[in-house]
This record gives structure tokens, sequence and C-alpha cells, in this order.
């Protein structure tokens, strides 16, 4: 099984994370017993501005980091980025606000009588579920719930 992680789950592990930390590293210990692991390009590139904070060889300790963990850089396809183009389309014409956690969506008016929308993803976030929906079996991420409204991969959340 092809188990893709988002950027979350790698933080809560580097950087030891108080709230998270123990059960993401327990979620990859479970599924690493039948699991092969992926991050797409952007998750990698997420990862790298983080160590850029802490280290003075970001790539290299990263890919060090990868390498103890068995995890596996999966480019893009074509149709990984035709999924998270599409999404992303859904997603950005929207005129309602969509919560963070469950993805419903909201209408909210000023007192002018304007629709507000807000947009808190970013194509970032769609080109990385478009990835796991094309290129793993399940995604192990936090953020369940724009994942689920908008993809088709099984959601592992380590913080349920």
């Amino acid at each position: 099984m092809i188990v893709a992680l988002d950027t979350n789950i790698l933080l809560d592990i580097l950087f030891d994370d108080q709230n998270f930390s123990v059960q993401s590293q327990n979620t990859l210990e479970t599924l690493s017993q039948d699991s092969f692991f992926v991050i797409s390009p952007e998750v990698y590139s997420e990862l790298i501005s983080a160590f850029q904070r802490v280290s003075e060889n970001p790539q290299g300790e990263l890919d060090e980091f990868l390498d103890e963990k068995s995890i596996s850089l999966s480019e893009h396809t074509s149709q990984s980025l035709g999924v998270a183009g599409r999404k992303w389309h859904e997603y950005a014409n929207s005129d309602l606000v969509r919560c963070p956690s469950c993805g419903d969506k909201q209408e909210i008016e000023c007192k002018c009588g304007e629709k507000i929308t807000w947009r808190n993803h970013i194509i970032t976030d769609f080109m990385i579920g478009g990835h796991a929906e094309t290129e793993a079996d399940k995604l192990v991420t936090r953020d369940e719930g724009y994942f689920q409204k908008y993809f088709d991969v099984d959601i592992v959340n380590p913080g349920k």
C-alpha cells in the first residue's frame, strides 16, 4: 500500500510537536508494517522551508530524515496535476467561505450587503491532494476536512 504524507504530520515528528508528535509517530509506525511512504514535491518544499530555520544544511538533513524514515519523493503525473487543477477551480470559484475543519460552506455578508469570500487554502494544498488521490492509497494528514471534501483518497488522521 502507498501512503502519502502531508507536511503537518512530518513537522509533528521533526519538531516534536507537544500535541501531535506521539500520535503522528505512532500512526507512521503502525502503517509502516505494510506501506510504502511518499511525499509530493510540495511537501518536500514546505519541509525544506521549515529546516531553513534550524539547520545550516537543510536539504542534507531533510534527505537524511526521509531516508531514515523510508519516505520517498514521488513526482507528479499529468493526471495528479489535472486533478489538482480541477479541484482548485471548484474551490476557488465558490462564492462561499469554507470551514477549514469540516469543509462546509458558509455564506457571510458584509454590512454593506456584499458577499465575503475567503480562501483558507492555496493551490499547493490541492496539488498535495491531487498527488495523494492519484499516486497513493491513503493520505496521512490532520487537515482532513477539505481533503475529504475534494479528493477521493482514504484519510488517516492521527489527531483523532
